[in-house]
């Protein structure tokens, strides 16, 4: 595994991050994510992924990702572990900017399961460990609901993303 940087690459990691960010700040300030948000970083992202040959270039990978991961957010969504919002956020990241972005891996199912799978654990770990802290220290659950996922999202996809560089 070695450092590769592509055009295509680089413009999918960063269109990830500025979905990732713009949710990311409206899930802390509303615990929500719009659904215009989604839709229009959803549309960005596949016009972005699309003109860049991302998309043709890697279509193993995206259609690797999109069979492996699909499942496993309906089983979360379905039990309550993650919300609809959640569920969009993560397929349109998933679509974006699926595996780990700065390398290749071979077969692509190694770097789903690494970039794509991995990041939904390090989300779901992160979030079960602020909520149990914030349990503590504050002696009951958040005033305004749910624990918000997406900035959880954006950390486990950073983390995952750095992958690259060992």
């Amino acid at each position: 595994m070695a450092l590769i940087v592509t055009p295509s690459s680089a413009l999918s990691f960063l269109a990830a991050c500025a979905l990732l960010t713009v949710c990311s700040v409206t899930d802390l300030r509303q615990r929500v994510v719009p659904n215009r948000i989604v839709a229009l970083g959803a549309i960005s992202g596949i016009i972005l992924v699309s003109a860049t040959g991302h998309l043709m270039s890697e279509v193993e990978l995206h259609i690797v990702a999109i069979l492996m991961v699909s499942p496993v957010l309906y089983l979360l969504w379905r039990i309550g572990t993650i919300g609809g919002g959640d569920l969009k956020m993560i397929t349109v990241i998933t679509i974006v900017s699926p595996g780990i972005e700065l390398t290749s891996w071979s077969p692509a199912m190694a770097e789903v399961i690494m970039g794509t799978l991995l990041q939904i654990l390090l989300m779901l770990t992160m979030a079960e460990l602020y909520s149990r802290w914030y349990l503590r220290t504050h002696g009951g659950p958040e005033r305004k609901g749910r624990t918000p996922l997406v900035p959880f999202l954006f950390a486990a996809y950073l983390a995952t993303q750095l992958l690259a560089f060992l």
